[in-house]
């Protein structure tokens, strides 16, 4: 089934995250940042396909950024 991931706020992270989907998965994952953190302004950031990843860097304020 699907997979959420909660990350730690922003404030408390310096850094970069990867998160990715290994494999033939069958299932998606959400991320969703702490309290009123954002990823690119938006509640929470999927990823819905097979070995799709997302790297998520920290302002170190209050937002997380989906790096290219």
């Amino acid at each position: 089934g699907p997979i959420t991931i909660n990350l730690l706020a922003s404030v408390a992270f310096s850094g970069t995250v990867t998160i990715k989907i290994k494999g033939d998965a069958t299932y998606s994952v959400t991320i969703d940042p702490n309290g009123s953190d954002t990823i690119d302004g938006a509640a929470s950031y999927s990823l819905l396909y097979s070995n799709q990843s997302a790297s998520l860097t920290s302002n170190n304020v209050n937002y997380w950024f989906v790096a290219p």
